[in-house]
């Protein structure tokens, strides 16, 4: 199961940037094998941030851990997941000034959110080998709706995006709204010449869908062989020659593969076009905007680490 956190949830996309690298358990033991979680790491502006929740932090990201990274990579990776705690206490405590709280009603629309996909064994199996209980992701999911709501405040604020500005970009960037010829086009996939040869002479008064879905033995064959739109360099170049060179509508004689054998039928040919402004305009917008908030977001972050004390007390 990935990590519960929604898509637009920024300090839980920054985490989930390390999903492919951190480890679970990344805490020297004693004797006893039991680490020190109260091990104070960092503190910001007087507020300890303990081993115990880094080490939890990483095992909500890899419960099951890893054991193929060295020590230094174990370093770094321990280092940048407490930046981003570090962050999120940051933000936290702007909630706090200014005066940022969520009523039950938000919380209960994110967590029915997160389970609509889920019964509660399921859920329940998915959780609890992360969090260590249902109410420990809870209080996660809480934490991080509320550090959400601070920066919905700041992400953007005051960040517009014009369409002379949108208009600007797409000069700039004309190449890149060039869209190539493109067809759609079905297959029948069949093991041997033989079979292709008669399911050739079927198509003479047949529907190629039907015998699609009776005949072919490709994973397309249930949608009656569509193999929906793509453009030239989409399909192997044996195939392309043959498909982009039919007329819509029009049957292909068979053609071998290592696999076996195939019969196209074009169904629509588009041809290429240039993407106009107004095609594209909002999402050209849209994209600056994003890349502007970020900046803003980024800004502002620093500026609260400027007034914040922040010390370092172990070296990661």
């Amino acid at each position: 199961m990935p990590v519960i956190y929604r898509k637009e949830s920024l300090l839980g996309a920054l985490i989930m940037a390390l999903l492919l690298f951190l480890p679970s358990g990344c805490g020297k033991e004693d004797d006893s094998g039991i680490k020190d979680q109260s091990k104070i790491v960092a503190r910001v502006d007087g507020t300890a941030i303990t081993l115990g929740r880094l080490d939890k932090a990483l095992k909500v990201i890899l419960p099951e851990g890893a054991g193929e990274f060295t020590e230094d990579e174990l370093s770094e990776l321990r280092s940048s997941l407490l930046k981003e705690i570090i962050d999120e206490e940051l933000i936290l405590k702007e909630a706090a000034n200014k005066g940022l709280t969520l009523n039950e009603e938000e919380l209960s629309i994110e967590i029915a959110f997160f389970k609509k996909d889920y019964d509660e064994k399921g859920f329940a199996e998915a959780v609890i080998p992360r969090y260590g209980s249902i109410s420990a992701w809870k209080d996660d999911v809480r934490r991080k709706l509320l550090i959400k709501k601070v920066i919905g405040e700041v992400r953007g604020l005051g960040v517009e995006v014009s369409d002379v500005e949108a208009r600007e970009y797409y000069e700039k960037n004309h190449d890149s709204y060039d869209v190539p010829e493109q067809v759609s086009a079905a297959m029948i996939f069949v093991e041997t010449k033989a079979e292709a040869e008669k399911i050739k002479a079927l198509l003479v008064s047949s529907d190629f869908a039907e015998v699609a879905k009776a005949h072919s033995n490709g994973p397309e064959a249930e949608l009656g062989g569509e193999l929906g739109t793509f453009g030239r360099g989409d399909m192997p170049e044996e195939f392309e020659v043959v498909v982009f060179s039919l007329k819509e509508g029009e049957i292909s004689e068979p053609v071998s593969s290592p696999f076996g054998f195939h019969i196209f039928k074009l169904n629509s040919r588009m041809k290429g076009r240039k993407l106009s402004f107004e095609d594209v305009k909002e999402d050209i917008k849209e994209a600056l905007w994003r890349d502007r908030a970020e900046m803003e977001y980024r800004k502002w972050i620093l500026e609260l680490k400027e007034k914040t004390k922040i010390e370092a007390l172990e070296d990661l």
